[in-house]
C-alpha cells in the first residue's frame, strides 16, 4: 500500500499541477472533515465496520477503493 500511496500522490499531483505533499495534506484534511461530523454512519457504511478513530490516509484510500469496487 505504501508504494501505491506514494505513486498515487505523485500521479495526482502531476495531473493537478501541484505537489505530492499538497495531495497528502489535502487528503488528511478531507479525512478530518469527514471525521468531525458527529454522525459517522456513512463513513462506517463505506468502511464496512464501525470506526473507532479516523483512518489514516492509506486506510481511507483502501476503504474508498473497496467500496467503489463493490
Amino acid at each position: 500500500m505504501l508504494l501505491i500511496t506514494k505513486r498515487l500522490y505523485m500521479q495526482t499531483a502531476e495531473h493537478f499541477n501541484t505537489t505530492p505533499s499538497c495531495v497528502e495534506r489535502n487528503l488528511r484534511t478531507l479525512i478530518q472533515n469527514c471525521w468531525s461530523y458527529p454522525d459517522h454512519s456513512f463513513l462506517n457504511l463505506i468502511a464496512g465496520t464501525e470506526l473507532q478513530q479516523p483512518p489514516t490516509n492509506s486506510q481511507f484510500i483502501d476503504i474508498l477503493a473497496a467500496y467503489l469496487r463493490n
